[in-house]
């Protein structure tokens, strides 16, 4: 509204102006999925009858516009391309029933064994719709629910070549350059075809030349214009094969730190651009929001802009002339894992002119416990981390040559840890930020987010409290696990009598235990849990979800009772026993209105039984590192300063370390004292010492090494 207050008109006016400089719009779409209020095919009193539907039956009993258990008789089966078993229940959601003009979202249905279904917990009136008085008998109509925010089209109806043609005059209209399919699975819920009819009926009404793509960047069937070599020299190359194993995605995403993310990093490149860029195919720089574009905000408040610039023209200049032998290693490191594939040796290029070498490298990792670099969509890369408090020790493994290793540290906030400081203020949402992320739920809903239906911050009051014990009597969906109190402590117990490991939290979505509360983690991401481990191996999770999710983890790998403290609800991310979630990619503010709690990954045949006594959220206390020493090996490296909490050190060789802010602009280098530091080519341990007598804050760590530089010649 603000950047183009009068609608359509303005956007075209905008586009008639990039067209005099020889640049054309291009938008990001979703592939028309129908609102759940459209006004024309969701209008109330008229539900377009062409909208595709997963079952067709009538009303069995009569209803007065306040029921809430409805129960439904079957008429006739609809075909259908569903597959339960390839997790589609999140992304087609039969939870929508038409009942005459009214729509109803129900949460449960019970099969009553003579023809009929019981839908229960309905909420009546969705949409435009209003709820009314309904006679037995009247027509019932199950309504794919796309992501759980819009309808469809049924595929062989006249309604989806209606708004294909509608699409496509939209494109034409504003003279558009690209023609982007986000979310084209929306139409392929009855029919395999679906969505390559709907991009062809598309494509049909286009008037112009035009690219086109998915959310993955491909070339989009139907689209031959990028297959012209005339096209192809202006830099789309996204129909040039890949080879075995590289990423299907290729952009590197940068942002700025937000509470919930940070800052993209020096690397945030090395997972996606350098194969591709050497197999000769398109790469881009996108955002790390939703919306994928790189604000002027981004561009001018992160600090590695210019070295973002320097990388992505070496790999787009270099990439696709490099030796064969250097292809050869670049693809080889790739582990494939069907979408997102994993990588631990990376590269970069050092050096200039006839100097100049592609470098292998990596972070020390500890095997089985440590993530490698991954991705996922929309959210973009996912790096390797670990995160200790000064005192503690990793032991990591180098697998090249005895070096000095480099380091990236982020020195994180401390906590308070006393009763006194379990309480806060929440922050409330401006109206400003309400219609922004208003918006931004409806594109990545589409886009295939889980959003919570009626979650919003106005049932929080000011005051928010960081313990979040569970009531056993409190607790719902409390399936696959028990809980019972034991004086002040809750215990849980879980057991798995198949023969495979329980996996109770999804891709998308979880079967977990959960109970409601009223928090805020604003300046309180930590989490502080007292738990009597049992030694089975499984994972205590704790979910938290409001208007995002995030999880915790505890690796039950341990008996006794122990306090665990775990930094931030990142920390799972760099899990390697805990993939990153669909729902993770989604988050709107720090206010939690459901802790989902239980025992997961259960061995087959096994019990796992725990005890917890206390679980809070931890508010942040600012801390810092003073004069601290990096113990690496049998050496050290001393570093002659102070450090801040909310600060990035970045040591890459030489006699100081540079300081950086959460933006990654650099603030100042410090001294630093090698002693005898190098990291053996083996396994061996790293800490820090810290000299700061009030506390010691929590590091986000990554260390690095490399193998040797391998020259790539004259290019």
């Amino acid at each position: 509204r603000k950047i183009f207050p009068k609608g359509k008109e303005d956007l075209i006016a905008f586009s008639n102006y990039l067209q005099e400089s020889n640049m054309k719009l291009t938008l990001r779409t979703t592939s028309y999925a129908i609102g759940q209020e459209h006004p024309v095919y969701a209008a109330e009193g008229n539900i377009d009858p062409r909208l595709a539907s997963w079952w067709e039956g009538t009303l069995a009993e009569s209803i007065n516009a306040t029921a809430t258990e409805i129960t439904v008789a079957e008429g006739k089966e609809t075909p259908t391309n569903y597959d339960p078993n390839r997790g589609q229940e999140n992304l087609f959601n039969r939870r929508c029933m038409q009942i005459g003009n009214e729509l109803i979202i129900f949460e449960t249905y019970s099969d009553n064994g003579d023809g009929t279904w019981t839908l229960k917990g309905c909420k009546r009136g969705h949409g435009r719709t209003i709820p009314k008085t309904h006679d037995a008998g009247v027509q019932a109509r199950g309504l794919y629910r796309i992501y759980g925010t819009a309808f469809a089209p049924d595929p062989d109806s006249t309604l989806l070549t209606e708004i294909a043609k509608r699409f496509a005059d939209f494109h034409n209209e504003i003279s558009s350059g690209n023609v982007n399919f986000d979310a084209l699975e929306v139409h392929e819920m009855k029919t395999y075809y679906g969505d390559t009819k709907f991009a062809g009926e598309v494509y049909r009404h286009i008037d112009h030349p035009v690219f086109a793509d998915t959310s993955g960047a491909y070339l989009t069937w139907g689209y031959y214009e990028p297959l012209f070599e005339s096209v192809r020299s202006l830099g789309k190359k996204t129909d040039v094969p890949a080879p075995e194993g590289i990423p299907y995605a290729h952009d590197f995403k940068i942002g700025l730190h937000k509470s919930h993310r940070s800052a993209s990093s020096p690397y945030a490149y090395v997972w996606s651009i350098p194969s591709n860029a050497t197999a000769g195919r398109e790469i881009d720089v996108t955002a790390q929001v939703g919306f994928h574009d790189v604000t002027m905000e981004m561009v001018q408040n992160h600090g590695l802009i210019d070295h973002y610039i320097n990388v992505f023209k070496q790999w787009d200049l270099h990439g696709p002339n490099l030796p064969a032998h250097i292809k050869k290693r670049i693809y080889a490191s790739w582990i494939p894992r069907k979408r997102y594939s994993l990588i631990d040796e990376v590269f970069r290029f050092e050096g200039e002119g006839k100097n100049l070498s592609v470098v292998p490298f990596r972070v020390m990792k500890r095997e089985g416990i440590d993530s490698s670099w991954t991705y996922f969509q929309e959210h973009g890369t996912l790096y390797p981390y670990q995160y200790i408090r000064p005192g503690e020790t990793l032991t990591l493994n180098n697998p090249y040559a005895a070096q000095i290793p480099e380091f990236i540290i982020r020195v994180m906030p401390d906590f308070r840890r006393d009763s006194v400081s379990m309480h806060s203020t929440a922050k409330v949402e401006t109206a400003e930020e309400k219609t922004f992320y208003d918006m931004l739920d409806k594109f990545q809903g589409a886009s295939g987010v889980v959003l919570e239906d009626n979650t919003s911050i106005s049932k929080f009051g000011d005051e928010v409290n960081y313990p979040i014990m569970p009531d056993p009597s409190k607790i719902k969906n409390a399936e696959y696990a028990s809980f019972n109190t034991e004086g002040n402590a809750v215990r849980i117990i879980a057991e798995n009598p198949s023969d495979e490991p329980f996996e109770l939290v999804k891709v998308r979505g979880d079967l977990l235990p959960f109970y409601e509360v009223q928090t805020d983690i604003t300046n309180a991401g930590g989490l502080g849990v007292l738990v009597t481990g049992d030694g089975s191996g499984a994972i205590l999770v704790i979910r938290i979800s409001g208007q995002g999710t995030r999880d915790y983890l505890v690796h039950l790998n341990f008996t006794g009772k122990r306090y665990i403290e775990i930094p931030s609800p990142q920390v799972s991310w760099a899990d390697a026993r805990w993939t990153f979630k669909s729902d993770f990619k989604r988050w709107r503010s720090n206010h939690i209105s459901r802790v989902s709690l239980g025992i997961d990954r259960v061995p087959a045949g096994k019990r796992s039984s725990i005890l917890i006594e206390d679980l809070r959220f931890l508010p942040e206390t600012k801390s810092s590192l003073v004069y601290p020493t990096i113990n690496v090996g049998s050496g050290s490296i001393s570093i002659q300063g102070t450090v801040p909490s909310d600060r990035y050190l970045w040591y890459q060789g030489g006699d100081s370390v540079g300081v950086y802010d959460l933006n990654w602009n650099k603030l100042e280098s410090l001294p630093v004292h090698l002693n005898r530091a190098l990291f053996p080519s083996s396994e061996a341990s790293v800490s820090v010492k810290n000299n700061n007598p009030n506390g010691d804050p929590w590091l986000e760590v990554q260390f690095y090494v490399k193998d040797t530089p391998l020259p790539v010649g004259a290019l």
